[in-house]
């Protein structure tokens, strides 16, 4: 599966958008594979790989988005609110997930 999660924080509602994108050139294992979960989870930690596991169970269909609170997730994962945000840009760093430019509080 080539697809990206794309998470859009709104600094204004502090919700985070989820959409699926499209990556072509990447070669992105599903979170449940035995490769990520021997040689993803190691390198991103695992808070990152918890949230890219439950953002990927939660990608919508097509060009549908869901929004979740910031730290609605963030407690739903057992984090406080900064912690989540590290972890989000630790999966933006490994291109797990991508923040949409201009909309990032984190």
């Amino acid at each position: 599966m080539n697809t990206q999660t794309t998470l859009t924080p709104d600094p204004t509602t502090e919700l985070i958008t989820i959409t699926a994108g499209y990556t072509p050139t990447a070669n992105i294992h599903e979170p449940d594979s035995t490769y990520a979960q021997f040689y993803v989870l190691p390198v991103i930690g695992p808070l990152s790989y918890l949230a890219w596991s439950r953002l990927n169970m939660w990608l919508p269909a097509d060009d549908a988005a869901i929004g979740i609170g910031h730290d609605e997730l963030a407690w739903s994962l057992g984090a406080a609110p900064a912690r989540l945000d590290r972890s989000i840009n630790r999966l933006v760093k490994f291109h797990l997930a991508y923040l949409i430019p201009g909309d990032s509080h984190t």
